[in-house]
């Protein structure tokens, strides 16, 4: 479970790094995409947490719950940042020559 959990920490690692380091460059208002990028990641702390909270009591008897939820929580956090990224570059703030929303 170790390589994992290893694994599971360098691509939550990427997926942060990919979310904060590529915003659209096309869009001026840096503020809007600054409180959209702070916003997802509270998000993800509070599904993480949910989940920390939850594998916790589920599982608490089981020696293993630290594996599974830190497993799951860093599964959730790569999932939510990518769908994110997604969402922000290519849907929210697209190019304004095919129309974006803001």
């Amino acid at each position: 479970m170790g390589p994992i959990i290893l694994f599971l920490i360098l691509m939550a690692g990427f997926c942060t790094l990919v979310f904060f380091k590529w915003p659209p460059e096309y869009y001026k208002e840096k503020k809007v995409i600054s409180v959209y990028n702070w916003s997802v990641m509270g998000l993800s702390a509070m599904v993480c947490g949910a989940w920390i909270f939850k594998t916790y009591a589920l599982y608490n008897t089981d020696p293993r719950w630290k594996l599974i939820a830190s497993g799951g929580a860093l599964g959730l956090l790569c999932v939510i940042l990518l769908v994110a990224f997604l969402a922000r570059n290519f849907w929210i703030f697209r190019a304004p020559r095919q129309g974006g929303f803001f």
